[in-house]
């Protein structure tokens, strides 16, 4: 509290004082880490902690083989944009559909969601399966994710070379 008088003998005047202030949170655009194809998924996801297929064999990165069917598992950073209230398990309420276009076009089936990292801002793989495509050459990607933490949906756009 104040003293009643001031060192010069005057009395203080208190009064109340407020301060408003608006301000926006920018939210970070999650970013592609990789995109990876197999043809065989694992139990538990198609690419290993060891980063190999469910057949052991590698994943090819950002190529699909033409008219062969398999997964894509698309590799998101910045993926906490998708928290519902920083809840320890923020990514279950995580939605995803992808679309290819090209010589040929798909919907891609939504297999699962991988967490990856929950630290250094989030990594997820989403998983999804792949019909068999008669496609040669790039082909362009939509991928859009949806949560309840977002009022939006995210939509990235990416690219495969189908061979």
């Amino acid at each position: 509290p104040l003293p009643p008088l001031g060192n010069d003998g005057s009395e203080f005047v208190r009064t109340r004082r407020s301060a408003e202030l608006t301000f926006q949170v920018l939210l970070a655009t999650p970013a592609f880490l990789g995109i990876k194809f197999c043809q065989v998924c694992g139990n538990q996801s198609c690419v290993s902690a060891s980063g190999m297929c469910g057949d052991n064999a590698p994943p090819l990165s950002s190529k699909i083989p033409s008219g062969i069917a398999g997964f894509l598992v698309v590799e998101i950073d910045k993926a906490n944009v998708f928290k519902t209230n920083n809840k320890a398990e923020p990514f279950e309420s995580v939605s995803a559909t992808a679309f290819l276009s090209g010589n040929s076009q798909a919907f891609l089936t939504f297999k699962q969601l991988v967490v990856i990292d929950r630290a250094r801002g989030g990594q997820i793989a989403l998983e999804f399966m792949v019909p068999k495509m008669i496609s040669i050459g790039k082909s362009a990607g939509t991928l859009e994710i949806s949560s309840h933490a977002r009022p939006f949906p995210v939509s990235l756009g990416f690219q495969v070379d189908f061979f």
